[in-house]
């Protein structure tokens, strides 16, 4: 809106010029002037050149509608209308014995007739109030008209200053009747025939439908000539941040009153209008077909045949696609041939195909079409979007940034983002852009980009805004998916990104013009998980690939693998030193595995094979299920590099290899990988000297000293082919000499075919020039949400993507739909910063920067995010199976610092696999992950029921892992026999008089061991402990006397926390008896407390908790007890947002949700809560805060027993208003407040000797290893 403070930007904007307190605008060409004295406040007309001014209420700055009259005069002033023919608040009478009228403006013609009656308001909700009213009953702009017949325009207008820019609005209404209309419908009324204002406001609404227009009155066209039968591109205006969100608004309330419920097929067909736009403007920018003339010159049948022609022009020349389509002038010119035919059989045909053309579902039916009636209620929704788009100008645009963000508007709400079944997320696609190093890409000469899975185009639109608008043409999505493509075009348009290519195809086959080795930069979001997708491709497509050969033809339909395809596909296309980053599922770095010896390998180890061969690998992003919505799968982005073809190091590491193995060492002084050999053996801890007679296929006993040896031998063992060979008759007739020779050959050529793939895979990782840098997102579903920078809601009708950012934002009127795409400007996230690009402290700098030569420091607070390997400990070089699965927690040498010998776990204990049934054991010994303690506190009795046959026996001494989540270290060692659930692993002592179970348990109590299980965890939301690797664990084999002494001295310390425990129990229970034995009138807490809860901030808004200082306590906090701090903390901002208020010291809580129902606590501090929280304010001259928290604190059971709910059990405020506590003598509570004060102080005492035990067992274990 225009008002005082930026009027003077409004002048400005207009050219005025400034001589101290005055602005002048001259008119040369009139010679006239317009002035405004801004210290007095008054607006100066050119009264003595003839301009009228009727009173001076619009003369001053009282007003904000007298801004907008005064800027609509300068617009008149400018188009060149004479100032005589001006008048301001012309007075009539209005309506039938009305007190009058003031109309803001009106224009004469040269004959002094009344032209145009104009009407100011404000912008905005002013200006939308009045049109909206004139839409349904006459206003007083038709009553003027009745008042001066000779008006032959009036006008609805706005004005404003938007983007340091004037932006006018205005609905025109002719007043003249159409004759051609009036005579070929006789019965329709004319304004000649009206009498009234009324009447005057019938013949609009039914005669001529309504009709207005929202050009013609300035847009150059000559003074005193209003209206316009043509319109060019000239005519259009440039899209204005208002925009963004009224268009979107009116769009919404299109689909609102006609009850057009399918939102995606109601975007596509807007899609659809806006490819009849963008070639509308292309082709006919000097008389635009893309226009509703009015009903007096147009008609439906009319416009959908001209929309339909632009819409088959534009799929011919966007995408490629043909459109059957018969034009009105084509079933003209067939008929033209027939010149003898009778009129009438002319006429019956085109009926019929009016009827196929109109009354069908067709490209612009926003609901469904399927009869006469329906193409008429379809038409008015079409005509208002029509009217919607028409005066807004997609083309030709420098960096239209709102006209994108409008599109995106459209985009957000219309094929909504909560699936993640078409986008990725815009948050990832800013991070993956920024993460390439597009300044060394830009360098090259003619650098090309593409998105071979484009879908709605938000990489490619990222892209171009980092490439030249020379250099749009070299940049090309590809997407199969039909609807999409159309978006995708229409986005590049709508960001002025018009020669940005996008090709409908099948980005998996060969189509122009996509050639290999011909891109520089690739990003993308292929699909995945896609069955039957080979099938699509022809056999000389299929040839092309080389994971072919890992499939038969049986199972081309089964097979899904589609995002290995993918992988193969960017190798095709990407040119040396090519970038890439492509988002796949995170099963791509570990799934699968192949037997070395068989001729078919599986798809996705031969994958793994061509990034190792083709690629450095640069840096590996790891998000969570949270990131694309629902679609729950967790994936990676690959960030990689194209090594050259030429020299092809793949194949030169591959001859070096076979060298090796054919013994020739004497080739490492020709090859600059010399040391790659010797590198080997010190990784899998071989001596090189006896690793090199493998190589000699030498028969070596020392090779099976080492563990990794002795482990191809057990697998070689276990071989059908061993098994089989040695049931042979000719096998059998060998003596035993032959049969040892022959089985070590076997065994030779075994481990030397494994071993071989192995030594070049590493050779392969070796020349990865970087450290990886390995980025992952947190667990936690609060803590992923501020990594990501946004959150998925599901709140109905405000379903899809909220951007988190700190700091208020503009506020406009129902403004959604814009507050996130200038939230997703302000976004807080440590991916990236959207202000700055190359900030050091985000990570998608550190990635861009390991592209380069530069060295890579890791910010300290981004170390919980991100870490840095070297490849090769990226991939397990140590198993019996080598499937290159590339781990994101690279093994490292974790294990006990011991001067003793180390066995692995599996040479000293095994799992327990035995079944027993449930019927057999006792159901208080059944374990599962939940009843074992975290922290290695032991157990909790179960007390659930037993619905299943058969578990897991364990035996007392069997020591129960939980292997759900490690890192909460739970282990318990058996006290009795009993049964466990199929997470919790059992281990056994394989011989007790070696390894003492006890002494085993304490070293698998350790730090060290859950450290090294969480280092080879699978999975991220719900991590698992690799149970392989867990039997690799290296365990001190120790003098069983030691073992002894070890046992001793950390049971000493278990006696301790044991006899704690039960002292903190026993007083415990003296506090309960005290509580017991209270005498006193039974009151309702609610009699002799106020209660109140708190409330939870919006977590979207990180100004609500940032640098916070305001405690606040949440229900998980409240059994603390004396409550002195704080996890989290909230801002002033944040309170005064939310339902969360100060509490005061010594306000006793309850907790009322949730697992930790019917808590108690005492605040130590002043603190706000959430609102599972509830607080009580004791009245003290009847109740002491500390008498209140001590009786309830002996109460939880009950509170609990009051519960209520199944999922969630919660306790009311009116629940505990309503409990009933003894009130005794202030006097009787103070004492009974000392005696427990007293109490308490002993527990305080005991719970000392609670504190770090493990470390004093961690102190016992080193003493005796180390």
């Amino acid at each position: 809106m225009i008002k005082k403070e930026n009027f003077s930007k409004l002048l400005k904007a207009l050219h005025f010029r400034q001589n101290q307190n005055i602005y002048i605008k001259k008119f040369p060409n009139l010679k006239t002037e317009l002035k405004v004295d801004i210290e007095k406040q008054i607006l100066i007309y050119p009264e003595k050149d003839g301009l009228r001014v009727n009173g001076q209420q619009t003369c001053n700055f009282k007003q904000a509608e007298n801004f907008v009259v005064f800027e609509c005069v300068h617009r008149l002033l400018s188009q060149e209308y004479a100032p005589k023919h001006i008048e301001l608040e012309p007075t009539w009478q209005v309506g039938h014995g009305a007190s009058g009228g003031r109309a803001d403006i009106l224009v004469k013609d040269n004959d002094d007739n009344a032209l145009l009656i104009i009407e100011c308001k404000t912008a905005g909700s002013e200006f939308k109030k009045a049109w909206d009213s004139t839409q349904v009953k006459p206003t007083q702009l038709f009553s003027y008209v009745q008042q001066v017949r000779s008006t032959q325009f009036i006008a609805l207008y706005a004005s404003d200053l938007v983007d340091e820019k004037i932006n006018a609005d205005y609905y025109l209404m002719s007043m003249v009747d159409n004759s051609k209309l009036l005579e070929n419908n006789k019965k329709l009324k004319g304004y000649k025939d009206a009498n009234s204002t009324e009447e005057i406001y019938e013949v609009w609404v039914e005669t001529y439908k309504k009709d207005y227009a929202t050009l013609g009155l300035f847009e150059a066209t000559q003074a005193y000539h209003i209206g316009k039968d043509k319109y060019s591109l000239n005519d259009l205006k440039t899209v204005t941040s208002r925009d963004i969100q009224g268009k979107y608004h009116e769009f919404a309330t299109i689909m609102r009153q006609h009850n057009v419920s399918g939102r995606e097929n109601a975007f596509d067909k807007l899609v659809n209008l806006f490819l009849c736009k963008v070639v509308d403007e292309t082709d006919n920018s000097n008389e635009l077909k893309f226009y509703w003339k009015g009903v007096a010159y147009d008609d439906p049948f009319s416009l959908q045949d001209r929309l339909n022609h632009l819409y088959k022009v534009g799929m011919k020349k966007f995408l490629g696609e043909d459109i059957t389509y018969i034009e009105n002038q084509q079933i003209e010119d067939a008929f033209s041939v027939f010149r003898d035919k009778p009129n009438m059989t002319k006429e019956i045909i085109q009926g019929f195909f009016k009827e196929l053309k109109f009354f069908t579902n067709n490209d612009f039916a926003f609901v469904d079409v399927h009869n006469e009636a329906l193409f008429y209620q379809n038409f008015e929704v079409l005509l208002k979007i029509v009217k919607m788009l028409q005066d807004i100008k997609l083309t030709g645009g420098e960096d239209n940034q709102f006209l994108g963000d409008m599109f995106e508007g459209f985009l957000d709400q219309g094929v909504k983002q909560s699936e993640g079944q078409f986008f990725t997320p815009m948050p990832i696609v800013k991070f993956i852009v920024n993460a390439l190093p597009l300044d060394m890409i830009l360098k090259e000469d003619n650098p090309k980009a593409i998105d071979y899975a484009c879908g709605a185009g938000h990489f490619l639109t990222e892209v171009a805004n980092n490439f030249p608008k020379e250099q749009h043409k070299n940049i090309v999505g590809i997407e199969k998916e039909y609807r999409l493509s159309k978006v995708a075009k229409v986005s590049a348009f709508m960001y002025g990104q018009d020669e940005v290519n996008v090709v409908y195809h099948d980005a998996l086959a060969s189509c122009e013009p996509i050639k290999n080795n011909d891109y520089s930069l690739l990003v993308a979001n292929p699909p995945y998980s896609v069955k039957g997708f080979l099938e699509t491709l022809n056999e000389e497509e299929r040839a092309k690939y080389v994971l072919m050969q890992s499939l038969d033809k049986k199972s081309l339909v089964a097979n899904n693998a589609i995002e290995c395809f993918f992988i193969e596909r960017a190798k095709q296309l990407l040119k040396k030193d090519a970038v890439a980053g492509i988002i796949l599922p995170s099963s791509i770095l570990s799934k699968g595995s192949q037997n070395i010896a068989s001729s078919k390998g599986n798809v996705y180890v031969q994958t793994r094979e061509i990034l190792l061969k083709y690629f450095d690998i640069v840096a590996i992003a790891e998000f969570g299920a949270g990131t694309f919505g629902k679609t729950g799968t967790n994936t990676v982005t690959l960030f990689i590099k194209r090594r050259a073809d030429n020299p092809n190091m793949a194949q030169h590491l591959a001859y070096m290899v076979k060298a090796w193995f054919e013994g020739d060492f004497t080739i490492n002084e020709v090859f600059k990988q010399k040391d790659l050999l010797s590198v080997y053996a010190t990784h899998i801890e071989v001596d090189l000297e006896v690793y090199k007679t493998l190589l000699q296929t030498t028969y070596n006993e020392e090779l099976f000293k080492f563990e990794i040896f002795v482990e191809y031998k057990q697998e070689f063992e276990k071989l059908s082919e061993t098994k089989n060979r040695k049931k042979q008759k000719s096998y059998k007739a060998l003596n035993t000499v032959e049969k040892k020779k022959l089985e070590e050959q076997k065994l030779l050529d075994y481990i030397r075919l494994i071993e071989e793939d192995k030594l070049y895979y590493f050779a392969l990782a070796c020349l990865n020039k970087k450290e990886v840098i390995i980025v992952k997102a947190p667990s936690n579903g609060a803590e992923n949400k501020k990594f990501l920078g946004y959150e998925w809601s599901g709140r109905k009708g405000d379903e899809g993507i909220k951007y988190l950012t700190s700091g208020s934002l503009l506020k406009l009127e129902d403004a959604e739909v814009l507050e996130n795409i200038l939230n997703l400007n302000n976004i807080q996230t440590p991916l990236y910063n959207p202000q700055d690009k190359f900030d050091e402290s985000k990570i998608n700098t550190l990635i861009s920067k390991n592209f380069y030569d530069d060295v890579v420091e890791i910010p300290s607070k981004l170390e919980d995010f991100v870490s840095k390997a070297n490849l090769v400990d990226m991939l397990d070089f140590s198993g019996k199976e080598f499937s290159k699965a590339i781990r994101l927690s690279p093994k490292k040498k974790v294990q006990i610092d011991s001067k003793w010998e180390l066995k692995k776990l599996a040479k000293v204990a095994s799992y327990v696999t035995t079944k027993v049934n449930v019927s057999d054991i006792k159901v208080e010994n059944y374990i599962t992950t939940d009843n074992i303690l975290q922290n290695r506190q032991g157990i909790s009795t179960y007390r659930g029921t037993l619905n299943i046959e058969r578990v897991t026996s364990y035996e007392k001494n069997d020591i129960l892992i939980s292997n759900i989540r490690p890192y909460l270290k739970k282990i318990w060692i058996a006290t009795h026999k009993g049964g466990c659930s199929n997470d919790v692993l059992v281990v056994r002592s394989l011989n007790p008089a070696v390894i003492i179970p006890k002494y085993l348990f304490y070293l698998l109590s350790s730090d060290v061991f859950f450290d090294y299980v969480m280092s080879s965890k699978k999975g991220i939301k719900m991590p698992r402990g690799d149970k392989e690797q867990i039997l690799k664990y290296s365990i001190p084999l120790v003098k069983i006397e030691i073992q002894e002494k070890i046992i001793q001295k950390c049971e000493l310390v278990d006696n301790e926390v044991r006899k704690a425990k039960e002292e903190i129990q026993s007083i415990q229970n003296e506090i309960d008896v005290e509580v017991r034995a209270i005498n006193g009138d039974m009151v309702k807490i609610g009699e002799i407390h106020k209660t109140s809860s708190g409330g939870t901030p919006l977590s979207s808004k990180n100004e609500f908790y940032d640098k916070g200082n305001i405690p606040w306590v949440n229900s998980g906090e409240v059994k603390q007890g004396l409550i002195l701090n704080t996890k989290n903390k909230i801002t002033q901002l944040g309170l005064d947002n939310s339902s969360a208020k100060i509490f005061p010291k010594y306000t006793v809580l309850i907790a009322m949700y949730g697992a930790t129902v019917g808590q108690v606590g005492i605040l130590g501090i002043e603190a706000s809560t959430n609102q599972a929280v509830c607080g009580l304010f004791p009245n003290r001259e009847k109740v002491l805060p500390l008498y209140s928290y001590f009786y309830l604190n002996s109460k939880t059971e009950e509170f609990i027993k009051l519960s209520v709910g199944v999922a969630r059990t919660n306790i009311s405020q009116e629940i505990i208003k309503n409990f009933k506590i003894p009130l005794p003598s202030l006097s009787l509570q103070k004492e009974i407040v000392q005696k427990i004060q007293k109490l308490e102080t002993k527990i305080t005492k005991a719970k000392e000797v609670l504190k770090n035990t493990n470390s004093r067992k961690e102190s016992i274990l080193k003493e005796y290893l180390s």
